[in-house]
């Protein structure tokens, strides 16, 4: 949070050090205030400090009366259920999912009208990390006015906890980049699957170098901007259709002092209007 609004400054040296100690202060403070309010609950209520004794109760006395529970009927039916649930879950088949058929991003074209790109090669730990099961990255060219675009694409055919596209929010910060502006933009007359394709636009700079950045997820037949949204439908395609396949897509330029940010708008919904009519074929719908 604190990198998003106030720089990468917050996450580095002694600022960094000192908000840890913070958010470990504040964490014994939640934890003190839990106490207080557990001790305070039912009828047998205690002071604070009764909650950290560590002194044992007394023996029990020989003669002490024992008195046996019964086992409440409520606990044995929410117990039989549960069983019969956990065992009906261990004996049904395994679930697989349904990785569609697609093309892979080595054929993805390297002319687009009149942008011509030259793919790049990220190093196997880089992939490895981030759990790719293909991925474009690609710089783009205009030969009319020397524009140039960067297009990354990572797909998933199988998304989990750890095979997850990174939200581009969280990177950038990580290399240097601060996020000057970010809003929900809808880049006119661009169309994937006949859905409007809507962006998560941001500015970003670093000294004197300024880029704009589109970026969304494309997920079974849905252009996504919201990662909460895209955990949701992970959670509901798996279930009903078996899929959790997707990409994140993402479009870079550079923006100089010769230029403007509408001038890269105008760049960025050009070449997203070049690979939209062929984005199903890598992201199946």
């Amino acid at each position: 949070v604190s990198v998003e609004y106030w720089g990468i400054e917050m996450a580095e040296g002694i600022l960094h050090d000192f908000e840890g100690w913070v958010v470990f202060m504040g964490c014994i403070a939640i934890l003190l205030l839990e106490m207080f309010i557990l001790v305070n609950v039912g009828k047998d209520r205690k002071k604070l400090a009764d909650a950290f004794g560590i002194e044992f109760p007394p023996p029990t006395s020989i003669s002490t009366q024992k008195q046996y529970r019964s086992i409440p009927k409520p606990f044995i039916v929410v117990f039989i259920i549960l069983m019969t649930f956990s065992l009906s879950i261990i004996g049904m088949p395994e679930r697989k999912d349904i990785i569609p058929e697609r093309q892979q991003y080595s054929s993805f074209p390297m002319q687009l009208g009149e942008w011509s790109g030259k793919a790049g090669i990220m190093e196997q730990d880089i992939i490895d990390t981030l759990g790719l099961d293909d991925y474009i990255m690609a710089d783009y060219s205009n030969s009319q006015n020397q524009d140039s675009v960067n297009f990354y694409s990572g797909y998933y055919s199988v998304q989990r906890s750890n095979k997850v596209p990174h939200s581009p929010k969280r990177c950038i910060p990580g290399g240097g980049w601060q996020i000057s502006s970010i809003d929900r933009y809808e880049v006119q007359g661009v169309k994937i699957n006949d859905n409007k394709l809507f962006v998560n636009r941001l500015i970003i700079r670093k000294g004197e170098q300024s880029q704009l950045v589109y970026y969304w997820f494309q997920q079974r037949h849905r252009v996504i901007t919201n990662e909460y949204l895209v955990k949701w439908y992970l959670l509901i395609d798996s279930i009903f259709d078996r899929r959790t396949d997707g990409a994140l897509m993402r479009l870079i330029t550079f923006v100089d002092q010769n230029d403007s940010f509408e001038e890269a708008d105008q760049r960025l919904t050009d070449f997203a209007s070049k690979i939209s009519p062929i984005v199903a074929e890598y992201v199946p719908d």
